[in-house]
Order: C-alpha cells, then sequence, then structure tokens
C-alpha cells in the first residue's frame, strides 16, 4: 500500500511540474506576443524626443494626444478637401 501511495504522489508531482512548465512557457510566449502591441499603443501617447530617448520610459513622462491631434487634424482634413477640389475642377 505504500509503494502505491508513492507511485501515485509520484504522478501527481510529475503532471503538476510538467503543467508548471507549460503554463510558464505560455506566459512567456504571451509576453512576446503581446510586448510589441502594449509598445505601439504605449509609443502613441509619448512625445517625439521621448520615443527616441535612451534608455526608453515604459511608461510615458508626460502622456500626450499630440500624435493623435496630428495625424487626425485640420492639415489633412485641408490637404482632402485641396484634393477633393482638385478633381471636380
Amino acid at each position: 500500500m505504500n509503494l502505491r501511495f508513492k507511485k501515485v504522489s509520484k504522478l501527481k508531482t510529475r503532471k503538476f511540474v510538467s503543467s508548471l512548465f507549460k503554463w510558464l512557457v505560455l506566459i512567456l510566449i504571451m509576453f512576446f506576443l503581446l510586448f510589441p502591441i502594449y509598445w505601439v499603443i504605449l509609443t502613441a501617447f509619448k512625445m517625439n524626443m521621448e520615443s527616441y530617448q535612451y534608455p526608453p520610459t515604459f511608461i510615458p513622462q508626460a502622456p500626450t494626444l499630440e500624435g493623435f491631434i496630428n495625424l487626425f487634424g485640420l492639415p489633412i482634413k485641408v490637404q482632402a478637401m485641396k484634393k477633393a477640389k482638385n478633381q471636380q475642377q
């Protein structure tokens, strides 16, 4: 009976270690897959100079929407209107 208990105990321990190893590998893979997405989103809220500084910052020192304003701001609308006006002529 004691021998049987040891075999069951070893089997449970082996399954636990195997399961733990699988979860650690999955977490590591998820980190490598999700970190670039995190970095892109984080960089979108940084000032231009802060994006290029070394060593990089993982949390923006002064979060800003300047990049989004430049992307979706007035100059693009004006350019689109000019292009539409030129096509109508």
